[in-house]
């Protein structure tokens, strides 16, 4: 009688901390995460950013060693980095590639200039250059050219035909810069959160 007590006791308990877990984790995870939809931002907490920070640093990193870095389990893990990646503060995860290893170690900045400021001939260009294989990023900026570009090369002589045969010949530019990296000096990824 008295271990049927205990017993039925022990599974009362059991029972309570399981969904009282499952109720202060909802609690404190789950309702703390917020979008912000008018500034398209994401509330972070102290264990997403060094969650994120760890990513950052390498992403290939098993959810056990990330479990084991911030002191959690894997699930809450799993399910941050799931969570992060649902609202698209993760985009994507890629391998970075060494340059010269690859063959591509010619870094070119490229400041462009339209000829028109007109709607289309914005349209326009914006389409054109995402087709451009050699242009890795295109900033459309302020000042006294129109957009930035970061073209990655194997040499002057690749870098001198994309010139000629693919940037040059989009429709309304005015004026091409052409700025080559000499030295790297720092190089980074990873976002300071």
């Amino acid at each position: 009688m008295i271990v049927g007590i205990f017993t039925a006791l022990f599974k009362l308990i059991s029972k309570f901390y399981y969904y009282g877990f499952k109720l202060f984790y909802f609690v404190l995870y789950k309702l703390n995460f917020k979008v912000d939809k008018e500034k398209n931002t994401v509330s972070l907490d102290i264990t997403d950013i060094k969650l994120l920070e760890l990513l950052q640093l390498n992403s290939k990193q098993t959810i056990k060693e990330l479990a084991a870095k911030l002191n959690l389990s894997q699930t809450p893990v799993h399910e941050r980095i799931k969570r992060l990646e649902q609202s698209g503060v993760i985009r994507r995860f890629v391998a970075l590639l060494d340059l010269e290893k690859a063959g591509k170690p010619v870094i070119t900045y490229c400041n462009v200039s339209l000829v028109k400021h007109m709607p289309k001939a914005f349209a326009d260009f914006n389409e054109q250059v995402k087709d451009i294989k050699e242009v890795i990023e295109c900033y459309y900026i302020s000042g006294g050219y129109d957009y930035l570009l970061k073209v990655i090369t194997s040499d002057i002589g690749e870098y001198k035909d994309f010139l000629i045969n693919k940037l040059s010949v989009i429709p309304h530019i005015g004026k091409i810069q052409s700025h080559f990296v000499m030295t790297n000096i720092k190089y980074s990824t990873a976002i300071h959160l």
